[in-house]
């Protein structure tokens, strides 16, 4: 067990940094009166073709710039998602290293959202 843990963090170095969170859980968050912050990591090209209603647009190519926009949510729950899960992956782990402490991952993604059916914003 531990050889598949040890190879499975080789591929996915943000594996285990933050915990999946489905689309139905997410919805009932959502309708909270704090709800989490919602990240789009896709391109704003991306996002403007589509996306989770309440989902800010924070590129993973800009997050360096942009970790600002970010300040005061270290402590708060942040649910990150992209296209499949690389990109989300990715910021994980940089979020992560940054002290981010409640971070979760959307199961199936931008992908799974659409095939799910579920509700989109596109751009105005």
């Amino acid at each position: 067990m531990r050889r598949v843990l040890a190879l499975l963090s080789l591929f996915s170095p943000s594996l285990f940094a933050a915990l999946p969170i489905d689309q139905q859980t997410l919805i009932g968050w959502q309708q909270k009166e704090k709800p989490p912050l919602l990240v789009d990591v896709r391109t704003a090209e991306e996002f403007a073709a589509g996306h989770i209603p309440g989902a800010r647009n924070l590129s993973s190519a800009e997050l360096s710039e942009r970790m600002g926009e970010l300040k005061g949510f270290e402590q708060k729950p942040v649910v990150i998602y992209c296209r499949s899960g690389r990109r989300a992956g990715e910021v994980v782990a940089r979020l992560e290293k940054a002290g981010f402490t409640q971070l979760y991952h959307l199961s199936g993604d931008w992908q799974g959202w659409v095939k799910g059916k579920r509700p989109i914003r596109t751009a105005e």
